[in-house]
Order: C-alpha cells, then sequence, then structure tokens
C-alpha cells in the first residue's frame, strides 16, 4: 500500500493586492487574503471585487422592536 501525500496552495495575498488585481478565480478556486484572514472561493466568471467573502459571521445586532399581537383565532371542539 502507498502512501501518498498530496499538497494543496490556495491563491493568496494582501486584501488591497487582491482588490488592485480584481482577477477572476477559476471554478472553486480560492482565494485567501493574508491580513484579514477572510476568503472567497471563485466561480470562473466574477472578477475578485464581485465575489462575496465565505464563512463571514459579523456581531449580532439589536433586537428590534416585537410588533402588535394579532388577533385570537376560533377555538377548536
Amino acid at each position: 500500500m502507498s502512501s501518498n501525500v498530496y499538497r494543496f496552495f490556495n491563491r493568496r495575498d494582501m486584501a488591497n493586492d487582491w482588490a488592485y488585481k480584481n482577477p477572476i478565480l477559476g471554478p472553486g478556486e480560492i482565494g485567501f487574503e493574508l491580513d484579514t484572514n477572510k476568503f472567497k472561493i471563485g466561480d470562473g466568471c466574477l472578477h475578485w471585487n464581485d465575489l462575496p467573502y465565505q464563512n463571514v459571521i459579523g456581531p449580532t445586532g439589536p433586537q428590534g422592536v416585537t410588533g402588535p399581537t394579532g388577533p385570537i383565532g376560533a377555538t377548536g371542539a
């Protein structure tokens, strides 16, 4: 049984450089921002600046005011 070792390399650069170069990432290709630790996944069509960041979780904002209570429905048998 052979033991194969595979190493994957993702494209990586600083956020400003990504924005300036604005490349198109290939389908499934990952681009990583070294200074922000954010990444995007290419689709083969959209430029870097048009791709959404992946797995971004931000702070939760304050909860809004609860709306009015609706009317009470009919009671069953």
